[in-house]
């Protein structure tokens, strides 16, 4: 009863759906592609940014590419303030240089991974990160078509388990909430003003 915990103050949108969420939250997120996940991911980054500190975006499947500049564009990223939202270098693609690099000083609060597939993260390298960060969120972005043997493993660790599938996010929150977001509304949908560069 005496333990206390650092709970994070976050918009009433995303109180809603995440819950009242501690500063050390597991989360996974799956989902088939071209349904919403990079968009979710974006605006989950960037509302951590700014209600929580930096966060680190490993964006080991699209990388130094147009589609990720498209949907950085979208999602007007560059509204954060410098330095609270950092780009992993290609050089950490894999998991052993990724590792020792955000085991450095001003690393980042929150680690995203986008995807567990293309760094083929396994179960006792998420253990690592987990036990060598306490104080860290860490997110797991993964396909579930089908899902990894790993990630099956790694979601049962997770405090958050967000599916994206057709522009919205179904939660299952540990913290409460468990509100769906809707990434992407069937109206806005069909006035075609989303590019099919989502996955």
């Amino acid at each position: 009863m005496s333990w206390k915990f650092n709970e994070l103050e976050l918009p009433q949108e995303w109180a809603e759906h995440l819950g009242t969420v501690c500063e050390n939250f597991r989360m996974l997120i799956e989902g088939p592609s071209g349904h919403g996940k990079t968009e979710y991911v974006m605006r989950l980054a960037k509302m951590l940014c700014k209600h929580y500190g930096k966060v680190n975006f490993n964006s080991v499947e699209q990388g130094k590419s147009s589609t990720f500049q498209i949907a950085y564009k979208r999602n007007k990223m560059y509204e954060i303030r410098a330095g609270k939202f950092i780009l992993a270098e290609k050089s950490q693609r894999t998991f052993e240089p990724y590792f020792k690099k955000v085991q450095k000083p001003n690393s980042g609060r929150v680690l995203i991974i986008d995807s567990l597939d293309y760094m083929k993260l396994t179960f006792d390298q998420f253990q690592q990160l987990h036990e060598r960060f306490p104080k860290k969120c860490i997110i797991i972005v993964c396909w579930n078509d089908p899902m990894d043997a790993a990630a099956k493993k790694i979601k049962y660790c997770c405090d958050i388990k967000v599916q994206v599938k057709d522009f919205r996010a179904q939660i299952r929150s540990r913290f409460g909430g468990n509100k769906p977001f809707v990434i992407w509304d069937q109206r806005s949908r069909s006035n075609g003003q989303l590019q099919m560069s989502l996955s």
